[in-house]
């Protein structure tokens, strides 16, 4: 999804300084800490975002523990597919769409 900006994903970057890109003089590696981005929920989301909602996130967890064990591979393996492309996993459709509008809401 589009997020209209810029990022800064987390991760180790490596900053290089040179005359030209064939001759690099020196660098320096640098840790960075990205940014968080909240996408708006919607049935597009995956379970991880919706997880990570502040509205909804842990209602959903306490849901896929309570139906599936803690740290579930099902869950795991699913945790990047779109909620609204999953009809009855990892909960009912009705259930997810709730949870969704909810998150958009934000209540």
């Amino acid at each position: 999804m589009r997020v209209d900006r810029w990022v800064v994903e987390s991760g180790e970057y490596v900053v290089s300084v040179g005359s030209s890109s064939r001759d690099l003089r020196s660098s320096v590696s640098v840790e960075m800490e990205g940014e968080r981005v909240m996408l708006p929920a919607s049935l597009e989301s995956s379970i991880e975002e919706l997880l990570d909602d502040p509205v909804v996130g842990e209602e959903l967890n306490a849901a896929l523990t309570e139906k599936y064990g803690p740290d579930s591979p099902s869950v795991t393996l699913l945790g990047n597919f779109p909620v609204g492309r999953l009809d009855g996993m990892p909960l009912p459709r009705a259930e997810v769409v709730e949870l969704v509008e909810r998150a958009q809401r934000g209540s």
